[in-house]
């Protein structure tokens, strides 16, 4: 008997917890339970990743890349993903457009149907949803010759798993009442929050913002890699203390994948 209950249970199926990677500043690689891979805003070689050479090298498999506006610490290393992954680019009407006919890049990487505007949503795989959320911030592409295009409205990303996590990056964004709106959607698991301040929300309002979407877990982002992104994790969880704010955050290590 014993042996044909060890039969059974190595017969059942693996269940795979969602894996979540920081690369560094707004950047993440967030892999399903059933293997689909997504980017966001895939700048890998940014200051903080010491590794990106070998990171960047390593990276052969992307079914998506999620970008939340036009800048360059936003649209990062995608180009060069694309010429090593079959990726496919999220992103709104506006900044397809001009990376396909600013920019250049293969407008068969960046398809109609994979295009969408704030509230906008998309089921990207059977397992797998997504909704533009709303960001306050500029976005801009420059081109080849330094000249500036506006891109359309920054956007954030709802990204629900099916039997699983339910993620929230909010994109480059200052604070505004309606991401408590984003909880009506969906509850959020994983709330991806910038905190480096001056451009996007510092400690004080990320806080806020954390206390709005009540996610069970914040990840800060963006803080650090420059000397203006004054923000740290340490002023955070002061601020959350300041307000009352008692939900959990993790710090993730840059390149290292998390099960959550």
């Amino acid at each position: 008997m014993p042996n044909l209950l060890l039969l059974f249970f190595l017969c059942l199926p693996i269940a795979h917890a969602l894996e979540v990677t920081w690369y560094g500043h707004s950047a993440f690689r967030i892999k399903s339970n059933k293997g689909t891979v997504i980017l966001i805003d895939p700048w890998i070689a940014n200051p903080l990743n010491t590794s990106h050479r070998q990171v960047l090298a390593d990276l052969k498999k992307a079914d998506y890349i999620l970008l939340t506006h036009g800048h360059g610490d936003a649209l990062g290393d995608t180009e060069q993903i694309l010429n090593q992954t079959n990726a496919k680019i999220i992103t709104t009407y506006s900044l397809a457009s001009r990376l396909i006919h600013t920019l250049k890049f293969p407008a068969d990487r960046i398809p109609g149907e994979l295009q969408l505007d704030v509230g906008g949503e998309i089921r990207l795989e059977p397992d797998v949803y997504l909704m533009a959320t709303q960001a306050v911030h500029s976005s801009e592409v420059i081109d080849e010759n330094n000249q500036i295009w506006s891109a359309g409205p920054a956007i954030g990303f709802l990204i629900h798993f099916e039997n699983d996590k339910t993620v929230y990056h909010t994109g480059d964004t200052g604070l505004f009442m309606d991401m408590k709106l984003v909880t009506l959607v969906r509850e959020v698991d994983i709330m991806l929050v910038c905190i480096g301040g001056q451009y996007t929300m510092g400690p004080r309002t990320a806080a806020v913002a954390a206390s709005l979407v009540k996610p069970a877990l914040v990840v800060p982002m963006r803080f650090q890699t420059f000397p203006a992104l004054k923000g740290t994790p340490d002023e955070l969880e002061k601020q959350f203390k300041s307000i009352g704010y008692t939900g959990k955050m993790k710090v993730l290590d840059i390149n290292k994948y998390y099960e959550l």
